[in-house]
């Protein structure tokens, strides 16, 4: 058998293969059509130019342009209503939390939470706010102990900050005091305020070290202590302690 295409239609055609080289009707199109030879292969005719149609594709772009256009109404539309639920469910949070903000236990709670961060003159407040507002809640005998016992409290630390300051105060005058007189000759009337009173490490930290102790550490000499104020001259310096507090002094 011998396969081929007709010229005219392009329909696919078989034949024997004695009838090579002759011309046989196509059935399709009723031309005549010359059978190819064995040897030969008949190539299918390709179609003209002319006969393939032109796609536009502007209605493929229309179309997309218009899905694009419902699917961003739809996006627009979803989000609107997720917004709205949104402030809704905001709404209705802030109308809880202010029915809380009303309940004793809230502020109560609010008081002792200040009480346990230490925030001491703010949780007096909030339990006098307390009070104020619901005198009769079963937790105001418990608020008033808080706001005597942080009273109480706050009395303390205030004494303990004043005395820490006066102790600072005095270690300055010290300080500045020692800085004073350290290598300093001094009148010996003047010398009367300085040590009287004063215990053995006081005057240490006034004079520095001795130069010299006796009587069981209990008499401490200084050179050039004291000042003769009408010759310019100076004079020894002597402390004597009893019970490690200074009762008395001398010059030479």
């Amino acid at each position: 058998m011998i396969a081929f295409n007709c010229a005219s239609c392009g329909q696919h055609l078989e034949t024997a293969q004695d009838l090579s080289g002759s011309q046989v009707q196509c059935p399709v199109c009723k031309k005549l059509v010359v059978v190819p030879s064995v040897r030969g292969k008949v190539q299918p005719p390709s179609l003209p130019v002319s006969s393939v149609k032109k796609i536009s594709i502007v209605p493929f772009i229309l179309f997309a342009l218009g899905l694009m256009s419902i699917a961003m109404t739809v996006s627009t539309v979803y989000l609107s209503f997720t917004l709205s639920q949104r402030t809704e469910q905001i709404a209705e949070l802030s109308r809880q939390i202010e029915e809380l903000k009303n309940q004793d236990s809230y502020a109560y709670v609010r008081a002792g939470k200040l009480l346990d961060d230490g925030n001491l003159k703010q949780a007096i407040q909030a339990y006098q706010s307390f009070i104020h507002n619901f005198p009769d809640s079963p937790k105001v005998p418990n608020a008033t102990k808080y706001i005597e016992e942080i009273s109480t409290r706050m009395g303390s630390i205030e004494k303990e900050k004043t005395a820490r300051s006066e102790h600072e105060l005095q270690e300055k005058a010290q300080r500045d005091l020692a800085q004073k007189i350290r290598y300093k000759a001094l009148p010996y009337e003047e010398w009367r305020g300085i040590l009287q009173g004063k215990t053995k490490r006081e005057v240490k930290s006034l004079l520095g070290s001795p130069l010299i102790t006796f009587q069981d550490d209990n008499e401490w000499h200084y050179p050039d202590k004291i000042l003769y104020p009408d010759s310019g001259n100076r004079g020894n310096l002597n402390v004597f302690f009893k019970d490690g507090v200074v009762s008395r002094y001398t010059r030479d």
